[in-house]
């Protein structure tokens, strides 16, 4: 018989989470992940939500996060970061890579949840994600969280 209670955030997950963790980050939908998997779309939707809840988080985008975070998935290969973006698009990937929600987005940069959205939009078609769990691996991929790290040890160095 199994247990009604939750898992307790922080537990690892199984091999088969970790691969559908993984179509989520290289950005695939359920339809997709079904396929690849070879298993139906209710077991991607139960797979979804065990990790969500061991995780700890509520989006896909999160999960993503979390999973570099706590080394549930591996760190994809690093590549350079693209000469077009912007500084606002440093900040807003760096917000997603932080696991952060759009309503967060938008109350951390004072602005409305649609023009954190709109950003957001924006950010993903210019880096061509198809959504933002993709947009955290390619933040990921381009270190950005680390440049910040890098960028705040260099200006400390300097004082």
């Amino acid at each position: 018989m199994t247990s009604s209670r939750p898992t307790p955030p922080g537990t690892s997950l199984t091999p088969h989470e970790k691969k559908v963790l993984e179509l989520v980050a290289e950005g695939l939908e359920n339809r997709q992940i079904a396929q690849e998997t070879k298993v139906g779309p209710s077991t991607v939707k139960g797979h979804l939500r065990a990790i969500r809840t061991k995780l700890g988080v509520r989006s896909r985008a999160a999960m993503v996060a979390r999973g570099y975070r706590t080394g549930q998935l591996p760190l994809p290969k690093e590549e350079e970061l693209p000469s077009a973006m912007t500084e606002l698009d440093l900040r807003l990937l760096r917000l997603l890579c932080e696991g952060r929600s759009i309503m967060n987005i938008a109350d951390l940069q004072t602005i409305s949840q649609r023009t954190a959205q709109s950003n957001i939009t924006q950010l993903l078609f210019k880096v061509g994600a198809p959504n933002m769990a993709k947009a955290v691996t390619l933040g990921y991929q381009w270190r950005v969280l680390a440049t910040r790290r890098q960028d705040r040890c260099r200006s400390e160095e300097a004082i």
